[in-house]
């Protein structure tokens, strides 16, 4: 496996203390590596799953602003509404019929 590194001005993607890592499933804590103080880690595509590349770190854009989240600018920041129905309840299973009854609270 051959990991690159990134050249200054280059901009990636961090995930901070408290994020979870959805290839390994892990949450990001404040922790010693190497004997330094690590309060975040550098992610690649397969690391958040976007990809099966696992070339290296994920460079972004560079007219992305510092401190910008990823789903911004990636286009990955749509909301889902994840809905539980229990099987007396078929009528619901039709978004036409749900939204207009339930969703007025959003």
């Amino acid at each position: 496996m051959r990991l690159r590194t990134w050249e200054k001005g280059q901009k990636v993607c961090v995930a901070r203390i408290g994020a979870v890592i959805p290839d390994g499933g892990f949450e990001i804590k404040k922790s010693k590596i190497r004997g330094e103080l690590s309060e975040g880690m550098i992610c690649s595509a397969k690391e958040l799953n976007i990809s099966d590349d696992h070339d290296g770190i994920m460079v972004l854009q560079t007219d992305a602003k510092n401190g910008t989240p990823f789903a911004e600018i990636s286009g990955m920041n749509d909301v889902v509404f994840d809905i539980g129905i229990t099987p007396n309840r078929g009528d619901l299973f039709s978004p036409l019929w749900y939204c207009p009854r339930n969703c007025y609270l959003w």
